[in-house]
């Protein structure tokens, strides 16, 4: 049963810093994104997050980039 609008998701730091680097090496020179930035995404990602929420512009490239629905809306 789901009770609320957020879930607790489990998702091991070693996926998490192992997918970033590979979003870095994608992303990092074209985009210059941020490592924090890349850790929030790649949160996201590992835990098949359905839609991104941001309003940094680095970031949401690489999110919509990666396949992420982000939000708001532009």
């Amino acid at each position: 049963m789901v009770v609320g609008f957020f879930q607790m998701a489990d998702a091991s730091q070693t996926d998490i810093y192992q997918k970033a680097r590979e979003l870095s090496d994608r992303h990092s020179t074209i985009i210059a994104a941020r490592s924090l930035d890349l850790m929030h995404i790649t949160a996201a990602l590992v835990v098949k997050a359905r839609v991104f929420l941001s309003t940094d512009i680095r970031q949401r490239k690489v999110a919509f980039s990666e396949g992420l629905k982000v939000f708001p809306a532009r």
